[in-house]
């Protein structure tokens, strides 16, 4: 009996043990699962930070490229403006010299024209002394020619009458050197006679 008493008395402990294991257990469990569904929040939490992170860089990324586009077309489009100026700008240069490099041309041509016809003027004026000194010459030349020739004539003439033309070579207040004249008065008498109707008339 007190065999049976014992054994009943340890199956009762052991029961209570039992069942304080399985509450303990039960209890951890629970927190356990508490813990995990802790555990699964936070890990839900920081998959939806991680979420927005990675969309919140998306976003910035985007509005990034967009910035970075947006620059680049307007760059693009003020390197076109300024290669476009830039052309205008060396167009107008490029005529203002080919304008500038005309009127030159044309200043230097007719400064050249100008030299050319003051050039022939000249060679005119030259020419036209030239012509008028050979006709002054000419002119002088034929009244010599014809001044030899009418003095030929006359030595011809008087060479044939047997006269000569009478020169005075030398005067002076008491003296008269004649030369030439006709050979007949030169003759002695004929210079006594004269010489004495020039005392005579004296």
């Amino acid at each position: 009996m007190s065999i049976t008493r014992n054994k009943s008395k340890e199956n009762k402990k052991q029961e209570e043990y039992l069942e304080q294991e399985d509450i303990f257990e039960t209890t951890i469990m629970a927190s356990e699962q508490q813990e995990l569904s802790g555990i699964d929040k936070l890990l839900q939490l920081m998959q939806l930070q991680s979420q927005k992170m990675e969309q919140k860089m998306d976003d910035n990324q985007q509005e990034t490229k967009q910035a970075i586009e947006e620059n680049n077309k307007k760059i693009e489009e003020r390197i076109e403006k300024n290669e476009m100026k830039i052309k205008d700008h060396m167009q107008e240069q490029e005529m203002r010299m080919k304008v500038h490099m005309k009127e030159q041309e044309m200043k230097i041509r007719n400064k050249m024209e100008e030299l050319t016809n003051c050039q022939k003027k000249e060679l005119e004026n030259l020419e036209n002394k030239l012509e008028n000194a050979i006709q002054v010459d000419r002119e002088e030349l034929g009244k010599r020619i014809t001044e030899i020739e009418k003095k030929v004539t006359e030595n011809k003439t008087q060479q044939n009458f047997g006269e000569r033309r009478e020169t005075i070579i030398h005067i002076t207040e008491d003296v008269k050197i004649r030369f030439g004249g006709d050979v007949k008065k030169l003759h002695p008498v004929i210079f006594i006679n004269n010489l004495k109707k020039s005392t005579i008339h004296r």
